[in-house]
């Protein structure tokens, strides 16, 4: 499956490119341009999707860790082609979905089809759509975050398992009707390797 990354700087409200500044350091927070092709079951391609970013994360961790998100802080800068208007009323809510790319994977390393999760034989080897592995194709993540605050075009959250840099591509607010219904059956294994995700 071909991708297409293009960079893009983030630009306020007037069209201008913003220079953010984070822990004292002039940095860039580009996002990205993703656009890719996919596959009818017949074998007929299906039209490209393109989809650019929302905004970006800003902080938080720069590199990818297994474990211990929880306490993590960062912020998500929406790009300057929303105003302050497009978070407004977000603030009612106390924990944010969030969308985003594994934007430091590799395309040689994307995995299509079984694997042991994070590489431990202990556990069984099972197919990338039973799993939350970063090495997957789209390279897409959604995480539930809690929503410290709302300042203009910039979210404070904790607790979300992106990096500095990541590329975000969609936000809503979590509204627990929209959550699982019934019981909930995960296998044994999963529950290992979640056990230190958070904290």
């Amino acid at each position: 499956m071909p991708w297409l990354w293009r960079e893009a700087r983030l630009r306020d409200p007037d069209g201008h490119h913003v220079c953010l500044y984070h822990a004292g350091v002039n940095r860039r927070f580009p996002p990205w341009r993703l656009a890719t092709a996919a596959v009818e079951p017949s074998g007929d391609a299906l039209q490209a999707i393109t989809l650019e970013p929302v905004g970006v994360v800003a902080g938080g961790r720069v590199t990818p860790e297994d474990d211990e998100w929880e306490a993590v802080e960062a912020t998500i800068v929406l790009d300057g082609r929303f105003g302050a208007d497009a978070l407004s009323g977000l603030d009612a809510f106390s924990h944010i979905d969030v969308v985003y790319v594994f934007h430091r994977v590799d395309e040689a390393s994307i995995v299509t089809g079984a694997r042991h999760p994070r590489g431990n034989s202990a556990w069984p080897s099972v197919g990338i759509f039973a799993q939350r592995a970063k090495a997957r194709p789209n390279r897409l993540a959604i995480s539930t975050c809690r929503l410290l605050g709302v300042e203009r075009r910039t979210l404070r959250v904790a607790g979300l398992d992106a990096i500095d840099g990541s590329p975000v591509l969609d936000i809503k607010p979590h509204v627990t009707e929209m959550g699982p219904r019934g019981d909930i059956v995960e296998p044994p294994w999963i529950r290992e390797l979640m056990e230190h995700y958070w904290k």
